[in-house]
């Protein structure tokens, strides 16, 4: 709710400054998450790339999807992650960063992409990824910051 909420500002503050360039248009976003609090607004997202062309509540064109390749081990037994299965289950595009190829050498098409959206991502996303964005990023934060910062801050 909250990434849509920001999209909306960033459409309404476009139309007053820039009407030419920033028209109602939907987005194509590249999301980052990995852990269980990603998957809300992963999944209001997905729900927007459905809304047929025509609908002039869509806001989201393309959506595709980094995520960590590592599998989590939950009750001693090896499982794919949360955003991992999602993506999967809703055949959306998914970018694993490996060994061989690193989250910092990750290529995609120059403007493919407007906006990046993090949430639960657990590592820096490099300024080179951000740079590839052509309006910028959105990191999303289950807590208050900078107060309620930290390896476990909704136990705050």
């Amino acid at each position: 709710p909250t990434v849509l909420f920001l999209l909306r500002c960033r459409i309404k503050s476009a139309q007053v400054f820039e009407k030419r360039r920033y028209s109602k248009r939907a987005f194509n976003i590249l999301f980052f998450g990995s852990d269980p609090l990603s998957i809300p607004t992963l999944s209001l997202l997905h729900q927007h790339t459905l809304l047929p062309q025509s609908d002039p509540s869509k806001i989201v064109n393309k959506l595709e999807v980094v995520c960590s390749p590592h599998p989590i081990k939950t009750k001693g037994k090896l499982v794919s992650g949360p955003v991992k299965t999602y993506s999967e289950a809703n055949n959306l595009p998914l970018h694993h960063p490996t060994t061989e190829m690193p989250l910092k050498n990750l290529q995609f098409p120059k403007g493919s992409f407007d906006y990046c959206v993090s949430v639960g991502f657990g590592k820096l996303i490099p300024k080179p990824i951000i740079e590839q964005m052509s309006l910028g990023a959105f990191n999303v934060h289950p807590s208050l910051l900078p107060r309620y910062r930290g390896a476990a801050p909704i136990q705050h």
